[in-house]
């Protein structure tokens, strides 16, 4: 079930996020301190699953419209944020749906193991530690985006001829 959203969104497979989280986990491994944590905390291997809701969770962040608070806006039901030493503000009416998933602290133990690659590259690839990540999520959107007859542009993804504008449009 965690994984149904994926297959329906398209193009991403369940050996994709194998991939991350074993390249997660290995750094972690490789980083972690004497005494077993990692960012704080006791280390414990992420699963696949995990992986997958990390990635939801990152997308629903990325698409939600908190302003402030970071992260732990998400986690966090009724926070409170200091502007200034004698201002705060209560963010109201912003349920911490994210804590229903991870606790905060696994969510930054897991995104600061986050490597979807571990080691340097052999061929002095400078998107090493993206590559394949990136070649997925290009395969994947072009499996899965199919335009219609009837598509427009936002004037905004076009480039203009203005001089002050360096990029350039040809046909």
């Amino acid at each position: 079930p965690v994984f149904g959203c994926v297959k329906v969104c398209g193009g991403l497979s369940y050996s994709f996020f194998k991939r991350l989280t074993a390249n997660s986990n290995q750094y972690a491994r490789l980083n972690m301190k004497d005494d077993g944590t990692f960012v704080g905390r006791p280390w414990q291997n992420i699963t696949v699953q995990e992986m997958i809701c990390f990635h939801g969770v990152v997308l629903k962040m990325s698409i939600d419209d908190r302003k402030l608070g970071g992260y732990e806006a998400y986690f966090v039901d009724n926070m409170q944020i200091n502007l200034g030493r004698a201002y705060s503000i209560r963010l109201n009416d912003f349920p911490a749906w994210a804590s229903k998933i991870f606790t905060l602290s696994r969510f930054k133990q897991i995104r600061a193991a986050y490597h979807p690659e571990v080691g340097a590259s052999t061929i002095g690839d400078k998107c090493h530690q993206l590559r394949h990540a990136i070649d997925t999520l290009n395969n994947a959107s072009r499996t899965t985006f199919i335009a219609g007859i009837d598509i427009s542009f936002d004037e905004g993804g076009v480039a203009s001829r203005s001089r002050m504008n360096p990029v350039r449009q040809y046909a």
